[in-house]
């Protein structure tokens, strides 16, 4: 069996707390201001995180814009976190060209960058350009079709055709037959992927549905709102409404309140804030796609800074999932309190309280190489991040006995998480049915070396 580097697994566990630990700065793990290679002063050509500025590049605007503010909080994080440097650029206004310029100008004063890629015609190519000059590239948010044109070394987000499909089979399902995708920002790749993702859920969902795909000017609210109730006086039957963004269902909001249609037009958005939680449990908006936005960023600084620190190690799954999941009414309370936990029934988890279970096949005294190197990497990520981690393992390859320790540790809450890779069933041993128990008792799983083979799925 395959057993990954220690790198790798510090990669894991850095994601895995972002799944266990709320965001707030009152409760931030603990931050190292040096690495082991800061502290080493007599070794040859150290790298340092100090040493690590990132711009991070936006096609809109990352003050002004709610879902972009939300976005930052993740990369911000990651710079308290890690003691590196991020530096904010965006486009005077939207223009895939402009973000193009952004990006050529960035790749000569920097050697990492993190952006979005509004297109394939204007940003992929100067992504490209920068990748061929020697820059590190990880892409965020949109842009994960265009990895094979642009070069970048990783981009985490979600398939936007993936996050539309889901949105328009979620419409259909709930009863919409007349459905419009609103488009508020032209020339946008991404909202042209959620559009026609929506179009293909919806009419797989049902093929008798008519759905409709229209721009209007985002920038200009009196422009949007005109267009809006244009579209609907001409299309009276319309009971479907897709907004394409946090930062303008509130217009569609107020448009259906006017008209007194609210509840005979469903509404539904991309991304997710408290407000939407709440328009949501107030019935003016019916359900949300979310992708796990502060994710995007905080990921985007990980997956740079370890490149950096190590050397050139990478994640080779180039395309890592932030989403998509709907959220309602119903299973927003967790959501809510990721997003503000000084809410009246949210519990902070301070990095502290976080016991990560880490299971190896082999004992972890023994002295083979790669079990060495899995446990290295495990101790450091522990270090770097503030938590606590709980080692299990049996006899050599024992795997009856393995489970056993497993399920105790699971069934006896000692762990707030776990990681583990999923061994031959020859031996009668299910670990993916271990993997199902934990997910049922709230502990997220994360699997390696032939774990992406046997996974449960609840991992």
């Amino acid at each position: 069996m395959r057993i990954p580097s220690h790198r790798t697994i510090l990669h894991w566990i850095a994601l895995l707390l972002l799944l266990v630990i709320t965001y707030s700065p009152k409760v931030s793990g603990t931050a190292l201001t040096k690495s082991l290679a800061d502290l080493s002063a007599n070794c040859r050509q150290c790298t340092r995180r100090s040493e690590i500025v990132v711009p991070m590049i936006t096609n809109s605007d990352w003050v002004l814009k709610a879902f972009w503010t939300s976005l930052a909080k993740g990369f911000t994080r990651a710079t308290e976190l890690y003691n590196v440097t991020s530096v904010l650029m965006q486009p005077v206004s939207f223009s895939p060209a402009n973000e193009a310029a952004l990006v050529a100008k960035a790749a000569q004063n920097y050697t990492m960058i993190g952006t979005t890629v509004a297109d394939l015609a204007n940003v992929a190519p100067a992504i490209s350009a920068a990748v061929q000059n020697g820059t590190t590239v990880v892409t965020f948010n949109v842009g994960d079709l265009f990895l094979a044109q642009d070069n970048a070394m990783n981009h985490i987000g979600q398939p936007e055709s993936v996050a539309g499909a889901k949105m328009g089979g979620r419409m259909v399902a709930l009863g919409s037959t007349n459905i419009v995708c609103i488009m508020h920002q032209i020339g946008s790749a991404g909202q042209t992927q959620r559009c026609q993702g929506a179009n293909t859920g919806a009419l797989a969902a049902n093929s008798l549905v008519t759905f409709t795909t229209i721009t209007a000017d985002g920038s200009s609210v009196p422009s949007l709102t005109a267009t809006v109730n244009a579209y609907l006086d001409a299309n009276p039957t319309t009971d479907g409404i897709i907004s394409l963004s946090q930062d303008v269902v509130n217009y569609y909001v107020a448009i259906l309140q006017t008209r007194g249609q609210t509840s005979t037009v469903r509404l539904a958005t991309f991304d997710v804030n408290l407000d939407i939680i709440s328009k949501m449990a107030s019935n003016k908006i019916a359900y949300c796609v979310d992708q796990q936005q502060v994710l995007q960023g905080f990921g985007t600084m990980l997956l740079l800074k370890a490149f950096y620190m190590t050397r050139g190690q990478k994640l080779l799954t180039k395309v890592l999932l932030t989403g998509p999941s709907v959220v309602t009414s119903v299973n927003s309370g967790p959501i809510s309190c990721r997003l503000d936990n000084a809410q009246a029934g949210c519990v902070a988890t301070l990095a502290s309280s976080v016991t990560i279970g880490v299971v190896g096949l082999n004992p972890w005294s023994i002295s083979d190489s790669n079990t060495q190197q899995t446990q290295y990497g495990a101790l450091n990520a522990a270090r770097e991040h503030g938590v606590k981690l709980k080692f299990l393992d049996a006899g050599t390859y024992d795997l009856q006995a393995l489970s056993t320790a497993v399920q105790t540790a699971i069934t006896g809450r000692t762990i707030s998480a776990l990681i583990m890779p999923f061994p031959s069933t020859a031996s009668g041993q299910d670990f993916g049915a271990l993997a199902d128990q934990a997910a049922a008792a709230s502990i997220p799983v994360f699997t390696y070396g032939t774990g992406a083979i046997r996974g449960a799925a609840k991992v």
